[in-house]
Formats: C-alpha cells, structure tokens, sequence
C-alpha cells in the first residue's frame, strides 16, 4: 500500500483494513508489530543510502564550492553564509552544474554545505590563531628594537604612537590587522619584564653594595685587630 516513514500507525491501518492480507496476522498486536519492523527497516535503508549519497557526492561538492570564487576569496563562499543564502549562489554558480543535481535533494545539499562551512570556520580560526602569534612575536621585535625605557616615565599613548610610526608596522599590513587589545596586551607583558629587569637590576646592586660593606666591615676589623696586637707586642 506504499507505507514511508512518515505514516502513523492509524493511517497504516486505514489503508491496510481492507487488504486480503490483513488477517494473516491474527492479533492487533502482531499487526502494530510487523508496522514498527517495516518502518524501522526503511529508516534503516533511508540511512544506509543516505550516507552513500553523501559519501558519492561529497568529494566533487567540496571541490566545486572551493572553486566557486574563482581563487577569489571574495568572491567565494563565505564563512558567515546561511544555507538559504549558499543555496541560491551555488545553484547558478556551482561549475560543473551537474554537482549539484547529482546530489539527491535540498536536505543532502544543506548537510554538505553544513560541512563545508564548519570546516571552513575551523581553517580560519587557525589561520586567525596562527596570524595572532606571528604579529604578538613581530611586537615584541618592536619593542625590542625601540629599546624604550617602559620602566621609566613612558606611557601607554606615547608608546602606541612610536610602535605605529616605525616602518616595521607601516610596511606590514598583516600586523596593521593585530586587535588593540593585542597591542595593549604586549605593552603590558613588556612593561612587566621592564619592571622585573629594573627590580632584578636594583637587587643585584644592592647585594652589590652590601657585599662591599662586608668585605670593608671584615678589613677593618682585620685591620684592627693587628693595630692591637702590635701595640701588646711593643
């Protein structure tokens, strides 16, 4: 009688009622359970060609959205695209037209374009990632290369407008791209190793200090100690 998926068991038995067959099973019970084995058995086959479809068609719809912009990363598939928004786009851009119809309905192509957009958003959270430590090492070389005195009366406006006018920020427009935040970020851990070098540095010349106090505390008593064993001696 042509039972899918989506039929209920009420409407099962309204079409199947009147079929000779119906009586062969004797109980409602057996009747509602060969219902539920039918249905789960097409899940099942739904499923299996449903993953082969995909598996088929996924190669060859993944090619065809990387080339849709042409190398063109503008042009191309963007990463905050909505299916409704990539389904259009794709249906008369995709090359060759056939990927398309080769995938069996609406639902399969949203789930390939789902893929194609998470596997996408991963790169490029990669790609932000790795950028974020390149131009957080360029600043550093920055800093490193002003030799300014962060520990000293410099401040965060003054600092800022000498990293941006140096030519290693004005040439690169990959650095230009870092957030201010990352900027702020990398004073701070600068200003912190400022701080810490000065604090080292006054240490040091402190038990510096103290070391030659000692050393004269010790060469005077020596000293002394001899003046009073000469004058015993005489």
């Amino acid at each position: 009688v042509g039972v899918t998926v989506d039929w209920t068991w009420e409407r099962t038995m309204r079409e199947t009622i009147v079929n000779p067959f119906y009586k062969v099973l004797k109980s409602l019970a057996e009747r509602k359970t060969a219902f539920e084995a039918y249905i789960n058995e097409l899940h099942e086959a739904e499923a299996a060609a449903r993953k082969s479809s995909l598996d088929k068609a996924r190669k060859g719809w993944m090619s065809a959205m990387e080339r849709l912009g042409g190398g063109d990363e503008e042009r191309g598939i963007q990463s905050w695209w909505s299916w409704e928004k990539g389904a259009g786009e794709l249906e008369k851009r995709m090359s060759p037209p056939e990927v398309w119809n080769n995938v069996r309905n609406d639902e399969e192509r949203r789930t390939l374009f789902n893929e194609f957009i998470a596997a996408k958003k991963l790169r490029e959270v990669g790609r932000l990632q790795s950028l974020r430590v390149e131009n957080l090492a360029k600043l550093a070389n920055i800093f490193q290369s002003l030799s300014l005195d962060l520990a000293g009366p410099l401040r965060w406006r003054e600092v800022h407008s000498t990293i941006l006018s140096t030519q290693a920020w004005q040439s690169d427009p990959n650095l230009q791209r870092i957030a201010q935040v990352d900027i702020l970020a990398a004073y701070e851990e600068e200003l912190n190793k400022a701080e810490r070098e000065q604090g080292d540095e006054r240490r040091r010349v402190g038990e510096e200090k103290r070391r030659r106090n000692r050393k004269a505390r010790e060469a005077f008593v020596v000293s002394s100690s001899l003046s009073i064993s000469s004058r015993y001696i005489s």
